[in-house]
């Protein structure tokens, strides 16, 4: 054998190796990324848990309903509480929205559910024509006002 010939086979080894390697990172990448959408989900189906406890009172149930109902006919207090509330409520779905691949169609579908029966209430149409439209993110706002129109 001629070093023609194995400098030939060095190459063919060496170019199988480079692929194994590339198909070995491509494996890392892609187990990588379901861990990180793993833990993105986790993180967000905690932040919604979190979002929940808040309603868990009676105080803070009666100021929702009647939020609701009329944010013009709720106390200065419980305009606050009200606001704080659905703030950290677009939060949420704003982590949700502008992550899609971090979540599910069905998830994702059951936040554009909750947000038309939000908007679909007198008192938070009310809330949302204060400046309260001016505490989300351009992009929420816009997909807010989307799910207004379709409405």
């Amino acid at each position: 054998m001629d070093f023609g010939t194995i400098a030939d086979w060095a190459d063919l080894i060496g170019a199988l190796a480079v692929v194994a390697s590339l198909i070995f990172l491509a494996l890392q990448i892609r187990q990588n990324t379901s861990a990180v959408k793993a833990q993105t989900f986790a993180a967000l189906s905690d932040r919604m848990s979190q979002s929940n406890v808040g309603p868990l009172s009676e105080y803070m149930a009666g100021v929702l309903k009647r939020g609701q109902e009329s944010f013009e006919q709720l106390t200065e207090e419980e305009k606050i509480s009200f606001s704080y509330w659905m703030l950290d409520r677009m939060m949420v779905y704003e982590l949700l929205v502008g992550a899609p691949e971090a979540t599910t169609p069905a998830i994702l579908a059951g936040c554009d559910k909750n947000l038309r029966f939000l908007f679909g209430t007198k008192g938070v149409q009310e809330w949302w024509g204060t400046s309260a439209r001016e505490d989300v993110s351009s992009t929420m706002r816009a997909y807010i006002e989307n799910l207004l129109n379709d409405a």
